[in-house]
């Protein structure tokens, strides 16, 4: 039986593995919902985050001897960003403060790489093995050369604005509130 590794851990062992069967194969083994989410949030284009690093001080315990780990808080961490968070930028950071403190240091570095998008940068922790390993996880699109990728920024930033463009609803002036049943 394969011992599951903490996410750290698995990124290590993704760094040491020679071959993309062998990534493929690792990933696979040490699978679980807080891999698949941080997949997500590193490669999905939709997923960007919108928060300041506090400073935290270096914390000494070992992997696995903290209070929290990344299993059970990966899934908080829709408030950091732009589009999904309920937050005000000032909770954010205390949020992410409180969070970073209470992780083991290797998993907080994790978080923040994630944040800052520096996960993207991790050795064999590659856009075709997270497509290889979660297809339905919408990837940014590769693009050859410059001319194409200044067409497709055009094209999205068209999209954006006329998705935002703010929708005129006006009520009738005489309109009485609906009653809400009771029971």
């Amino acid at each position: 039986m394969i011992r599951k590794l903490f996410l750290p851990e698995v990124f290590a062992e993704l760094a040491k593995a020679e071959t993309f069967e062998d990534q493929v194969t690792l990933m696979k083994q040490q699978h679980s919902l807080a891999l698949l989410q941080l997949c997500n949030y590193a490669w999905n284009p939709d997923c960007e985050f919108d928060v300041e690093i506090p400073e935290i001080k270096k914390d000494t315990r070992p992997i696995g001897f903290s209070g929290i780990n990344l299993f059970s808080e990966i899934r908080r961490m829709y408030i950091f960003t732009k589009k999904h968070s309920p937050a005000t930028p000032k909770k954010k950071k205390q949020l992410l403060y409180t969070l970073l403190m209470e992780l083991d240091s290797t998993e907080a570095k994790l978080i923040v790489d994630l944040l800052t998008g520096e996960i993207r940068n991790y050795p064999n922790f590659t856009r075709e093995l997270v497509s290889t390993l979660y297809p339905l996880i919408p990837l940014p699109e590769v693009v050859e050369n410059k001319a194409d990728a200044d067409l497709l920024d055009r094209s999205e930033s068209i999209t954006n604005t006329v998705a935002n463009r703010p929708k005129s609803i006006k009520k009738p002036k005489n309109a009485k509130p609906k009653k809400q049943p009771v029971g």
